[in-house]
């Protein structure tokens, strides 16, 4: 019977992208209001990978369109998912915590006092819970400030100000103090306990480009690749699979560490931050959302857990035009928590 639906359910699909690439792993349904083929070229996206989860598991997973040599995308195809990688550092640091007894509050300036800061009393105060939750005081940049040098805005834990900055000053404290770069502490902690085998903190060059998404702009033309430095807030390489291998040990810890993923911070009525997600609360059906998005020049990536429920999603494209085509995910296939989430933007 289980073979028939997804037969039927194959089918279907089929009828509606059949210019397309589709791989489908488990009866998750798809909308078929949902053209995807059609909204991938109205938006000048190239290609994109989705992936539906179901009582805590990746159950379903689509791909379509064409990456940075014109080749399919398809399960082994990389993405750069920019600001999702914060969620990953979140992550390893719970597994310091866990692990190592890392303090969630210990003064980093312990380890690490970045110069720009060095004569300001402020740096003190910073903790890997503050940096987490965008509650350290920086620009999101310090290319953003004046003289490209770092400085705080606000007295760390006083407001709050999204920054990449303050997860890069968490990396450089968490280097010194366990004395290996960031990549080795993501590999040991994150990427080898959950099977993640193909996540680079940055692209590398021995990586192949016939298997890499790309990043494109509006007309089609695709960005250089000029990253290639670990960065604990940005441009994490990674595949849908892996992606999805580390949403389900998020889901299945969750209920043994609620502390660490709830409400921290509140910058606007309905949104709220946690370490290394949002979170929005009061969502239909007594939901709750953990959400994760990433947007750079070429890139527009999405990860939506309901852990109550245990379902979610997982969008990546290769686009400048793609945050329309991940908000039309979410709507489509989350039902009334996806409807609320997005009224929220």
């Amino acid at each position: 019977m289980q073979n028939k639906m997804k037969n039927n359910i194959i089918g279907s699909l089929f009828c509606l992208l059949s210019t397309t690439l589709w791989s489908q792993t488990s009866p998750t349904s798809f909308p078929d209001s949902v053209g995807l083929a059609t909204l991938l070229k109205e938006h000048q996206v190239p290609g994109l990978a989705f992936g539906l989860f179901e009582n805590n598991k990746l159950a379903g997973t689509f791909y379509l369109g064409t990456g940075q040599e014109g080749q399919a995308i398809g399960q082994h195809t990389l993405f750069n998912t920019a600001s999702l990688t914060k969620s990953l550092t979140a992550y390893l640091t719970l597994q310091l915590i866990l692990v190592e007894e890392q303090p969630l509050d210990e003064p980093l300036h312990r380890y690490w006092i970045d110069p720009d800061v060095a004569e300001d009393d402020r740096h003190q105060m910073l903790t890997p819970h503050l940096l987490l939750t965008h509650q350290g005081g920086f620009a999101n940049w310090r290319w953003m400030e004046e003289g490209g040098q770092l400085r705080f805005q606000f007295a760390p834990g006083t407001q709050f100000g999204y920054s990449g900055e303050g997860y890069e000053y968490l990396r450089r404290a968490l280097e010194v103090k366990y004395q290996q770069d960031f990549r080795t502490l993501a590999q040991r902690y994150v990427f080898a306990p959950l099977s993640m085998e193909r996540t680079y903190l940055s692209w590398q060059p021995n990586l192949a480009t016939n298997q890499y998404a790309g990043e494109f702009d509006a007309t089609g033309q695709a960005y250089e690749v000029t990253k290639t430095e670990p960065n604990a807030a940005d441009d994490l390489i990674t595949t849908l699979a892996d992606l999805g291998h580390f949403c389900e040990s998020v889901l299945g810890s969750l209920p043994n560490q609620k502390e660490f993923y709830s409400s921290q911070v509140s910058p606007r009525p309905g949104l709220t931050f946690t370490h290394g997600w949002v979170r929005m609360n009061d969502l239909p059906n007594g939901e709750y959302a953990l959400l994760s998005a990433g947007s750079d020049q070429g890139v527009n990536a999405l990860m939506v857990l309901l852990p109550e429920s245990g379902r979610g999603m997982i969008a990546l494209t290769n686009g400048d035009g793609g945050r329309a085509v991940v908000m039309k995910l979410l709507a489509a296939t989350l039902g009334d928590a996806g409807e609320e989430i997005l009224s929220r933007f």
